[in-house]
């Protein structure tokens, strides 16, 4: 499980507060009280905004606990491709391992699958070494008002990742998230 912090009006005390819960999700007393202490009970990522990764990074050192940023103009991906990409370069560069992003929703909702798989193939090469995870809406295929299930793209993408050869063997995550609703259940 991941802790997140996606606000608007996220501060720098609020990243380390989250930090700080993240190096210890469960207080000792409630860990003893369970037997669990020797589990070694912790988070998979801390996950910020671009913008606070240098401070979660410095935050989390040694603990163990990877950061995963938003990038690429979260939560609409309405950004320009450039700067997209740029952000997602400088989320890994300042020590993000784990990248999510926004794909342009308009190209999988007017079927042009060529333009989404040119973005995606541009994000995959700025996050250089990146496992995919790709997500769709919960109520993909089942929601009254889908104008089409999303489900057999995202499994078709998952299928493309997951067998490519490069996927299999780099260690940083990269998530895409299919929405056919007109309100978004597929965030990140």
């Amino acid at each position: 499980m991941d802790l997140t912090t996606l606000q608007g009006d996220d501060t720098p005390s609020n990243v380390l507060r989250l930090c700080a819960k993240a190096q210890h999700p469960v207080r000792q007393e409630v860990l003893d009280a369970l037997g669990a202490s020797p589990l070694g009970i912790k988070v998979g990522a801390v996950c910020v905004y671009h913008a606070f990764v240098p401070l979660a990074v410095e935050a989390l050192q040694d603990s163990g606990i990877p950061v995963a940023a938003v990038s690429t103009g979260f939560p609409a991906g309405l950004n320009p491709l450039p700067q997209r990409i740029e952000e997602i370069k400088a989320s890994a560069a300042a020590g993000a391992s784990e990248i999510d992003v926004v794909i342009t929703r308009a190209h999988a909702l007017a079927g042009d699958w060529e333009a989404l798989y040119d973005e995606v193939k541009s994000f995959r090469e700025a996050c250089g070494s990146a496992v995919r995870n790709v997500t769709a809406c919960a109520y993909a295929g089942t929601a009254a008002d889908e104008p089409f299930d999303v489900t057999p793209y995202a499994e078709a993408l998952t299928r493309h990742l997951l067998r490519h050869p490069l996927s299999s063997s780099l260690p940083r995550k990269f998530k895409i998230a299919f929405e056919g609703c007109a309100e978004d259940h597929a965030l990140v």
